[in-house]
């Protein structure tokens, strides 16, 4: 089973990554950007375990790890694997 964690700092967290992101495009010719929130994204393989469990050990990692929760958010995506274990391709 794979996972994916996406993790941003708090909407209420000044992003000044995100900040320096949106001039610039606005800069290169991309005015209608209103907004950009800069995060990082992890892929986790966890081999085969069942979908609840993945991500409830991905929300774990989340909390002792790979996000700081006093100012950052994270999303968890849990993929789905056919049969042979590999994702279905798009």
């Amino acid at each position: 089973m794979r996972a994916r964690v996406t993790v941003y700092p708090r909407r209420e967290i000044l992003d000044p990554q995100g900040k320096a992101i949106r001039t610039a495009l606005q800069r290169v010719g991309f005015a209608e950007v209103a907004e950009v929130r800069a995060g990082k994204c992890f892929e986790i393989d966890l081999g085969p375990v069942e979908p609840q469990i993945a991500a409830e050990r991905v929300g774990a990692m989340c909390e002792q790890l790979l996000a700081n929760t006093v100012v950052e958010e994270y999303a968890i995506e849990v993929l789905a694997q056919d049969a042979t274990g590999k994702e279905p391709a798009p």
